[in-house]
């Protein structure tokens, strides 16, 4: 089974102890036409941020995601400012198999770090099988 997924990314990953139960972002878009949305919370979520490089771990929890399925992790690296190996994981609800991310594009159109708080915005496609 493959999935079409198109998306657009609004994160704002807060690692500070204090707002780590917070929302910090959302990604709206449609899994084969569907709509789709999930949350992302500092929780289960994270990132690593160098001079020239950051590795970002996401974890979403349904808003509206379609019948069958629940969690998405999506993880990628950013090496000056350009993602770069981008992986999508979409979970099932129950007992059917979990679809992973191929020929994965991320647009990245705000990345930044203020203090505690890593900044992204843009849009995520791919097919997941």
């Amino acid at each position: 089974m493959t999935r079409h997924l198109f998306a657009a990314l609004a994160i704002a990953a807060l690692v500070s102890p204090a707002m780590a139960q917070e929302t910090t972002g959302t990604i709206t878009g449609t899994l084969d036409g569907a709509p789709a949305s999930w949350t992302f919370s500092a929780t289960q979520s994270d990132f690593v941020w160098n001079t020239n490089s950051a590795s970002i771990s996401l974890m979403g929890w349904p808003d509206a995601a379609p019948e069958g399925f629940a969690m998405i992790s999506i993880g990628f690296g950013l090496q000056q400012g350009s993602p770069e190996n981008p992986e999508v994981l979409l979970m099932p609800r129950s007992d059917g198999p979990a679809l992973f991310g191929r020929d994965i594009e991320i647009t990245l159109t705000e990345v930044g770090i203020e203090g505690e708080v890593l900044r992204l915005s843009g849009s995520l496609s791919g097919v997941l099988g």
